[in-house]
């Protein structure tokens, strides 16, 4: 779907077909003509004593036609722009306490590495090392009043994530296996890039109550927000979705939403404020609700020169 998707330049091959006929029922006059009028001879036809008949032809009949097909990008230049408000993940019926509003940009190269399912089945697969930059991170106190003003402040590092595009998968007992019938999708993994490379922050959180100070803490600098917000936008699972240590949902944006640009680039958008909610192991669903979202994934294709 990838290369149909991106309109790549077209090539042309040979492709040698092959057809064979098994007939244990008499075949039809119609198919007999467009078997013949396809490969150039049936064979012999025998009538049999009990009425039935019988095509008679060789093991093998191959043909050479030539296939027109749009090439795949030997890599893709990915760019994500993030613009969202949202609340902290909060388990369900328990009012949120936080909302954020983060932005951020992130650019890299993805370059293609086919993935093996078994040994008939080779799919297209892109993957590589994003560079995010933050644009800003707020919180506001959302939470109970308790008469008290609640200010945040967060240390921001920048980091590297990855990103890869292709077929939708899931790990069923640590084997990877295709969602058949699942369209390819582009999506986020931590898998080759240690978590302190990751984009994170620490976040401080003073509470002043009737003019003195509370409480003010400091978090060990991690990636909280960031995570949650991937984690809402369906590009990145930090377990919440998973189903046991070898068994997980791989999360991603689905291509079938996206649309070409002029240039070739694919952007996929998401700009509808929803509640997305997650099933957490032993404890129950845990609810992020989006406010406000215009973020954007956009995938410029760089093809190979035509062979001579």
């Amino acid at each position: 779907m990838l290369a149909t998707l991106l309109q790549g330049p077209l090539r042309t091959a040979d492709v040698r077909v092959k057809a064979k006929a098994f007939t244990a029922e008499p075949p039809d006059a119609t198919l007999l003509l467009q078997i013949t009028n396809l490969l150039g001879t049936i064979g012999a036809l025998v009538d049999l004593t009990t009425g039935w008949i019988q095509t008679l032809m060789p093991p093998t009949t191959t043909a050479v036609i030539k296939v027109q097909y749009h090439d795949l990008p030997v890599s893709l230049q990915a760019s994500l722009a993030l613009d969202m408000i949202f609340d902290n993940p909060r388990f369900r019926d328990t009012p949120a306490e936080e909302r954020h509003t983060l932005t951020g940009q992130a650019q890299g190269v993805l370059r293609r590495e086919d993935i093996r399912f078994s040994a008939d089945d080779v799919a297209p697969h892109y993957g590589g090392t994003i560079d995010f930059t933050f644009g800003g991170l707020s919180t506001q106190w959302v939470g109970e009043d308790d008469g008290c003003t609640h200010v945040f402040s967060y240390q921001l590092r920048n980091g590297r994530f990855q990103m890869a595009v292709g077929p939708s998968y899931s790990l069923q007992n640590g084997q990877i296996v295709r969602n058949a019938g699942q369209p390819e999708q582009v999506g986020f993994t931590g898998a080759d890039v240690p978590p302190e490379q990751w984009p994170t922050e620490s976040k401080r959180h003073r509470i002043v109550c009737d003019g003195e100070v509370a409480s003010d803490d400091t978090a060990p600098i991690m990636p909280v927000v960031f995570i949650a917000a991937a984690n809402a936008l369906s590009l990145y699972d930090t377990g919440l979705m998973s189903l046991g240590p070898q068994t997980a949902v791989v999360s991603g944006w689905d291509l079938g939403s996206s649309r070409l640009l002029s240039d070739g680039t694919l952007e996929l958008r998401r700009i509808t404020p929803k509640t997305v909610t997650v099933l957490a192991q032993g404890v129950g669903p845990l609810d992020t609700v989006i406010h406000r979202i215009d973020t954007v994934i956009r995938l410029t294709p760089t093809f190979a020169p035509p062979a001579d």
